[in-house]
């Protein structure tokens, strides 16, 4: 084992809840630096850039290519 548990922390998710049923689910994307990758941010305005766009439709798209209970 690489780091013999040192760096092991207790999991966020709940104990409870069996994830690969269907739900709704809050994704969190952290970039190195807090780096904006996706967007331009102006003062009350957040602009998506290229990246953020092609993020955006892939992330749009996984209904059309996933089966989903939701709606």
């Amino acid at each position: 084992m690489k780091f013999k548990c040192k760096y092991r922390i207790e999991s966020a998710r709940l104990q409870s809840w069996d994830y690969t049923s269907p739900g709704w689910y809050f994704v969190t994307v952290c970039t190195k630096h807090l780096k904006p990758y996706f967007v331009k941010i102006d003062p009350g305005v957040t602009i998506l850039n290229n990246l953020g766009q092609t993020a955006y439709q892939y992330w749009s798209d996984i209904p059309q290519h996933h089966a989903t209970d939701m709606e």
